[in-house]
């Protein structure tokens, strides 16, 4: 797709100065994000016609795109054909009725204003897809989305399409369900959480359980491993897509809890599942723990975060008879994916050898498909799990992915930088459970103790440890 030089008019409804100044700031961003802006604020001078300054934005060929930004008063006078936004309603419509594949003139939900979107659409644009920036907890997303589209690089493209998958005709293959994703999707919007909650549940307790028993690979080991592991991909994504869908619940955690529960039942030594099964389901399980914990975070949900890490329960210690209280996050102590991880790191090509310090990282590093999950938001919430882990817990989770952390980017130096002000770290006391500070003070010296230098044989970086970047720092000072 060519570049598109953007260029915009902002068509809104006077409401009042603050409104107005909203919209001022919107335009600035526009402009600091290189799409040139017509606004009257800055175009139109006294004595100048409205009308014709109007119409004329309207209908510039150079005009790339004309952002319709609704509110209850704009829907008001558009309907009712008065003011300014009347004429320009005028104007609009006539090209929207047109031409009912005009993308030119979007729709933009900018303030709600305590009513539902209903009530902000005009009636000319009540068939048309919208932009909904009302939202402060989706806005960054849906903003990016709209630049993305006015710049005519929409963050989903259309592939060429290839050729039938050879699991088409295999009856062992298990597929993936978009439907069951959907479902999740629409119930969340009715508002039925219980049931949605107890169906998303049993889905994905379904598909887990098949995907185990139809697992058909005899043995993992470097030469097919991304085969087997890639197998497991539409679980992974139907679980983690999920939880994407219930984040706003407040109890995705015991949602999650309850999930990986059965997951661990159904992968236990005692239904006797084969060694190597059991090893790649505990690997996908570790990414997807990551990849929901690095969800948590972005939406803020820290106390949710502090209820997956201390939460345990019983289960089978693998390949033992006994029975022990467990977490989900298992430790270095988990030799057998620890050397898994260093053999898959040694890739020949050709007659030369080279080696990487994680086999299991680089797969995951390449293999993040998700437009709400970045490579980064998934380093740094392994990172975090590492932190949380040895502070909560007093034990050490291995940040596998840590060597691809890019140091712009540091959830871990971002807290350990907000506990030396108390009112800088009150957002981030819930992911310690609210321990006072003295006690958490406590658990990071005892944590400094044995935290420091971890990471890789034979690489100069370590898993970054808020333990460390404090320490001989004044912790929790008055402003």
């Amino acid at each position: 797709m060519a570049d598109v030089s953007p260029k915009v008019f902002i068509s809104y409804a006077w409401t009042s100065d603050e409104y107005t100044s909203k919209v001022y700031d919107f335009v600035k961003r526009l402009r600091s994000d290189g799409i040139e802006t017509l606004f009257d604020q800055f175009d139109l001078k006294p004595g100048n016609s409205l009308h014709n300054y109007m119409e004329k934005c309207v209908s510039d060929k150079t005009v790339t795109n004309v952002l319709i930004l609704l509110n209850p008063e704009y829907k008001k006078k558009a309907d009712e054909r008065k003011g300014g936004t009347g004429i320009e309603t005028q104007i609009i419509s006539e090209e929207v009725y047109n031409n009912l594949d005009n993308t030119k003139f979007i729709p933009v939900i900018f303030d709600l204003d305590g009513k539902q979107i209903i009530d902000v659409l005009p009636i000319y644009l009540k068939s048309r897809f919208f932009v909904d920036l009302s939202h402060h907890d989706n806005y960054e997303d849906q903003y990016r989305s709209l630049i993305r589209n006015l710049y005519g690089k929409p963050a989903m493209v259309k592939n060429s399409i290839g050729s039938k998958p050879s699991w088409v005709d295999d009856p062992k293959s298990v597929t993936y369900d978009v439907d069951k994703l959907n479902w999740i999707s629409n119930s969340m919007a009715t508002g039925i959480e219980k049931i949605t909650y107890r169906k998303s549940l049993n889905i994905l307790i379904s598909e887990t359980e098949k995907h185990i028993r139809l697992f058909s690979f005899e043995n993992i080991d470097i030469d097919n491993f991304e085969e087997a592991y890639s197998s497991l991909s539409p679980l992974k994504n139907l679980v983690i897509g999920c939880v994407n869908e219930l984040i706003e619940l407040d109890k995705v955690s015991n949602f999650i809890e309850e999930y990986f529960e059965n997951y661990s039942e159904l992968i236990s030594p005692n239904k006797s599942i084969a060694k190597w099964k059991y090893l790649i389901f505990k690997i996908l399980a570790h990414e997807i723990i990551i990849s929901i914990i690095a969800l948590l975070y972005k939406y803020r949900k820290y106390a949710q975060i502090y209820n997956l890490i201390t939460y345990s329960f019983l289960a089978r210690d693998e390949w033992q008879e006994s029975v022990n209280f467990h977490t989900f996050f298992y430790s270095q102590k988990e030799r057998e994916i620890y050397n898994l991880d260093v053999r898959l790191g040694h890739i020949k090509y050709g007659n030369k050898e080279r080696y990487k310090l994680t086999g299991i990282g680089d797969y995951w590093s390449r293999n993040i498909s998700f437009d709400f999950l970045t490579l980064q938001e998934f380093v740094n919430a392994d990172i975090l799990i590492s932190n949380l882990n040895g502070i909560l817990l007093h034990d050490r989770w291995f940040a596998i992915s840590y060597v691809y952390a890019d140091g712009n980017i540091s959830w871990t130096k971002d807290i350990a930088n907000a506990m030396l002000k108390k009112s800088s770290f009150l957002r981030y006391k819930a992911l310690f459970g609210n321990l006072d500070e003295t006690t958490l003070t406590e658990a990071l010296k005892r944590d400094s103790k044995y935290g420091y230098h971890f990471g890789y044989e034979n690489c100069f970086d370590r898993i970054p440890m808020i333990s460390e970047l404090i320490d001989g720092k004044k912790l929790f000072d008055n402003d």
